[in-house]
């Protein structure tokens, strides 16, 4: 979403997405990209878009940076939350009309607070990113926009509660009146970024398949059960080895040499084990583009990994997985890391 657009109202169509073309094609003439990437977009409950939209909004605040995709010589942009907010657009559209009044009371003006978060965040990151330090005017115009998203989102914590209390009771999972079963099929992940532009490892970082709680690699958790009391969540720790392992990857992608590389829908995966104050151990790399992977890794400035407070793991797994030119449509996943019990778990952030 572009970081221009004026702060947003709750109408039906709250955000969508501007100038990023995710599924790899153009508006038909007379179409807006807005329109033709919510039609794209399969409605979730409303629930569960609404919780994604938290949860992406949480994410851009706590470091925009991880979110931002950077353009050398323009402004970044930021594809994963103008996805998530797409698919608010759908849900929205779908299931506007059946909300109880209880629900349309919290879920729409939250809604509208979090967009505008959102959008705050990419302004103010966009204005650090592109403007020199030296402009204290436009620095400190980052500053109240980060303060201002701040404020935005703190006004949505009742209105998440209950949609998540509503995700664990089920009536999130029923068919609602005015709109399609969503039990008839799986709900897609958000589509790829556009056709040339790398996928990045918090973008896709999936479990590897044999993971178990006595490998250390993530099993199988949930949403509800990593915002419980007693869930350490591991995103902070995570956030800057990812992040690094992101920026890495799209300068090599963006090398010249590296041009002519074919499209890569398997990826390529770099296995890690991590352990507390230490530099992540490469466990094994595979795929077509693992020399390059492990290039990255033997430069010796992957950052040391810092266990969150309260953990009882000695080391964890990861598996992040790189993708070059991803064929427009492929679905994704995006996964987030959390510990409970003393077991490191993941869940989908949009299912």
């Amino acid at each position: 979403m572009s970081v221009q657009m004026a702060k947003l109202s709750w109408s039906i169509c709250i955000a969508g997405v501007v100038g990023i073309g995710l599924l790899g094609i153009s508006a038909p003439p007379g179409q807006s990209q807005m329109q033709t990437q919510t039609q794209g977009q399969t409605a979730q409950p409303l629930q569960r878009a609404l919780v994604n939209l938290y949860e992406v909004a949480k994410s851009i605040i706590a470091n925009p940076k991880n979110e931002a995709e950077e353009h050398p010589g323009g402004s970044p942009t930021f594809p994963y939350p103008d996805a998530i907010q797409a698919q608010w657009d759908a849900s929205t559209n779908a299931y506007g009309k059946s909300l109880t009044q209880q629900e349309r009371d919290a879920f729409m003006p939250c809604a509208t607070h979090l967009n505008n978060a959102i959008a705050d965040m990419e302004k103010g990151y966009t204005t650090v990113d592109t403007q020199p330090k030296t402009n204290t005017g436009a620095q400190e115009s980052a500053q109240k926009s980060y303060a201002d998203a701040k404020t935005e989102f703190a006004q949505c914590d009742a209105a998440y509660a209950l949609a998540q209390s509503e995700i664990g009771n089920g009536a999130a999972n029923k068919p609602q009146q005015g709109g399609a079963d969503t039990n008839a099929s799986p709900e897609p992940a958000p589509e790829n970024p556009p056709a040339g532009t790398p996928e990045t490892p918090t973008s896709d970082t999936t479990p590897p398949s044999n993971a178990t709680a006595a490998s250390n690699g993530p099993i199988d958790g949930s949403v509800e059960e990593a915002e419980q009391p007693g869930s350490i969540d591991w995103t902070p720790t995570l956030d800057p080895l990812f992040g690094y392992l992101s920026k890495e990857w799209n300068l090599v992608t963006s090398d010249p040499k590296n041009k002519d590389w074919a499209r890569d829908n398997d990826g390529s995966t770099l296995t890690l084990k991590l352990q507390p104050d230490q530099a992540p151990e490469m466990v094994s790399v595979s795929g077509a583009r693992g020399s390059s992977l492990r290039t990255i890794m033997e430069s010796g400035n992957v950052p040391v990994t810092k266990f969150p407070n309260g953990s009882r793991l000695s080391s964890v797994v990861v598996a992040p997985k790189f993708l070059v030119k991803p064929t427009p449509g492929k679905l994704r996943t995006r996964m987030k890391y959390y510990e409970r019990d003393g077991i490191f778990k993941s869940y989908q952030v949009a299912q």
